[in-house]
């Protein structure tokens, strides 16, 4: 984990190595299991600091030489990979859903700060993805294309995509606002699929 100035700078100096070492936060969950109780209560305390540390504290350092540096050329585009669950709570990831909260709310800062440099700060939010682990879970995943609109989910490509146009100068004019790409899973009350699974059980 990054804790330190040098730290942070030495990899922002060359934007391929910098690259190389960030990895994607979304596998945090797998990782950190962040439930209010484990089996001692100061765990899940530490837990809670570490999450934080991860997608806020770190991302904060990294951002902040990366800005330096941009502010020179007086252009730029800040991108965070979020979650929608900083929307639709899981059970069990209170420390990741409020992190990720904290992710969106730090971009909003950011662009209000960095616009009169001319950087920008967005948010792409993905919902499930396509991930190896996901594939092979089998029968025992919990959410897949049934459960969404559109009837999928994303691909690595569709976030990609969105971070994609957000850093590039076709959104120059974007800053301070988010692109959730779940396959529409966060604007719906519920799944459609429970309606039928609820007809189905009336018939």
């Amino acid at each position: 984990m990054l804790t330190t100035h040098s730290a942070v700078n030495k990899p922002i100096r060359n934007a391929q190595h910098f690259l190389r070492r960030i990895s994607y936060d979304n596998d945090i969950p797998r990782i950190i299991p962040d439930g209010i109780f484990g089996a001692q209560t100061q765990n899940a305390v530490m837990e809670f600091q570490r999450v934080f540390e991860t997608n806020l504290v770190w991302n904060f350092m990294i951002i902040r030489q990366a800005a330096l540096r941009m502010k020179e050329h007086h252009k730029g585009a800040i991108v965070f990979i979020s979650s929608n669950t900083a929307y639709r709570a899981i059970p069990n990831r209170v420390a990741y859903s409020t992190s990720k909260g904290g992710i969106n709310a730090m971009s909003r800062a950011l662009a209000v700060d960095l616009g009169q440099y001319g950087i920008r700060s967005n948010v792409v939010l993905p919902g499930t993805i396509k991930t190896d682990r996901w594939v092979g879970m089998g029968d025992k995943r919990i959410v897949d294309g049934t459960l969404t609109p559109i009837g999928d989910i994303s691909d690595f490509e569709d976030i990609a995509n969105a971070a994609w146009y957000l850093g590039s100068d076709e959104a120059k004019n974007v800053t301070g606002t988010e692109i959730t790409v779940d396959g529409g899973m966060t604007c719906q009350l519920y799944p459609q699929i429970l309606n039928e699974l609820k007809r189905k059980n009336m018939d």
